[in-house]
């Protein structure tokens, strides 16, 4: 991909540099196999998992000074027979907060890299041995271990 051109500045409007940031993202993706783009939404899928990463802005921005930009990915299971919430798995993915105000192809790849980090783990995820060795690490974290989509969710998976 060549050099990216942001049309925003710092002192325009927050939900603009939001906008444009998102824009960016889809701009990135598109025509990469398994991404769809939607205005402020990112979505990764193979056939056993769906990775979706919602975007968001905060009511705190500072006109040229700070634009929050977070990530928020959710994954679900693509056979979701018996699952409640259309097959969300639980897995304490916790969102990620940028600084946009001043956007620049640096911080853009500091996205693109957390954005490319969460699908890895996802298709880490995509079989028995893989979602096991996850679920061992949080063993501890009762609403993941006990959660009953991720159990059913395993017991689904092939080696």
């Amino acid at each position: 991909m060549g050099k990216i051109t942001f049309n925003c500045k710092p002192d325009d409007e927050p939900k603009a540099i939001l906008d444009e940031v998102c824009r960016q993202i889809c701009m990135y993706y598109k025509g990469k196999e398994n991404f769809t783009c939607l205005k402020r939404k990112l979505r990764w899928k193979n056939p056993v998992i769906q990775c979706e990463f919602g975007f968001c802005s905060s009511h705190s921005n500072m006109r040229g000074e700070w634009v929050n930009f977070e990530i928020i990915p959710t994954l679900y299971a693509i056979d979701n027979d018996g699952m409640e919430k259309k097959g969300l798995l639980y897995l304490n993915i916790w969102p990620e907060n940028f600084d946009i105000c001043h956007i620049n192809e640096s911080i853009f790849f500091k996205i693109i890299e957390y954005i490319e980090d969460k699908i890895q783990l996802a298709q880490e995820m995509c079989t028995k041995e893989g979602f096991s060795a996850f679920l061992e690490r949080y063993k501890d974290i009762k609403f993941i271990a006990e959660a009953r989509n991720n159990q059913i969710f395993l017991e689904k998976l092939k080696n």
